[in-house]
């Protein structure tokens, strides 16, 4: 939403009862408040497919870097609940870490390999190990196997099949 600067403001509707629109008092229309760092780097934007051309070098690191973190800290959270866990507490919301990590990393992929350039290669370069790390952080998480196992060792086949498939692969 736009911010608007401290200064009087009133909504016009048009006479042929168009779309209203915000006008001060000066006349002039309000200015729109920068956007948060995370706002305006396309590859945290998840809504929608990929913005490609808007997609630079300098964006990779970052969004892989928020990605990683707000992924951690989402698995703390789940590593930290007490009770048994279930497919909707623990499971789900990985499920929702690896597709948030696949839409920030897929298309910086995407683009190592069709519009490739020095400045590129050297940032995807640079990600790699951040990505092997955190895979190997979930492959070898005790805590997290115990928690599959456990789901998967409640959940019956013939009433949640989806779940139990997912479970399996």
């Amino acid at each position: 939403t736009a911010r608007f600067p401290l200064r009087t403001a009133r909504t016009e509707q048009p006479p042929n009862r168009g779309t209203a629109r915000v006008v001060c008092y000066d006349g002039a229309l309000p200015q729109r408040a920068s956007r948060p760092a995370s706002m305006t780097n396309p590859l945290l934007d998840t809504k929608g497919i990929p913005q490609y051309s808007q997609i630079k070098p300098e964006h990779v690191e970052a969004a892989l870097d928020e990605t990683l973190r707000r992924n951690r800290e989402e698995l703390e959270q789940i590593l930290s609940r007490t009770g048994e866990p279930d497919f909707a507490d623990s499971i789900a919301p990985l499920e929702e870490m690896g597709d948030r990590l696949h839409r920030t990393w897929a298309p910086v992929s995407h683009l190592h390999g069709v519009a490739n350039s020095a400045e590129l290669r050297k940032v995807y370069n640079a990600c790699l190990p951040k990505l092997s790390r955190y895979g190997t952080e979930l492959a070898q998480n005790e805590k997290l196997y115990e928690i599959y196992r456990k789901v998967d060792s409640r959940l019956n086949a013939a009433e949640h099949p989806v779940e139990k498939h997912l479970l399996e692969h």
